[in-house]
């Protein structure tokens, strides 16, 4: 058997690959969360961080139900209508597509390291003609 070829080897780096593209979004997240800290105050950095998570669990769940195509678009509308209620103009779309993508990945890839050093296998389902959960 060619070594390059076996299964053993490609899931050994599917793994590495993985736990490579984890650290580089963890340190993406903290540099925006830490950006997005500094240009606004406290109490709107809390908003938009309800406001995101918020939003993403209600693009999912209409995903889920199949009245939301496009769970981004969604999300990024969501987040705006609340903010704009509450009287916050000063944010960019650049703040809020990171407020999201922090969302995501705080809702929906919480628990990679343990999946990855699990002998247990992994699947994942999807409904036909949908991405799946988590991806945005």
């Amino acid at each position: 058997m060619d070594i390059l070829t076996s299964s053993e080897l490609q899931v050994a780096i599917a793994n590495i690959l993985l736990l490579v593209i984890t650290a580089i979004a963890s340190a993406i997240s903290k540099a925006v969360y830490t950006f997005i800290k500094t240009k606004t105050s406290d109490t709107q950095l809390m908003m938009l961080r309800e406001l995101a998570a918020a939003a993403v669990n209600a693009a999912e769940q209409g995903a889920i139900a199949g009245f939301v195509t496009d769970r981004k678009a969604t999300a990024i509308r969501i987040v705006n209508e609340g903010l704009a209620n509450a009287g916050i103009k000063n944010l960019t779309a650049t703040q809020i597509e990171a407020a999201i993508e922090t969302a995501v990945k705080e809702t929906f890839n919480f628990d990679v390291r343990s999946t990855l050093s699990s002998d247990e296998p992994t699947t994942t389902t999807t409904v036909a003609g949908t991405p799946a959960v988590g991806t945005f």
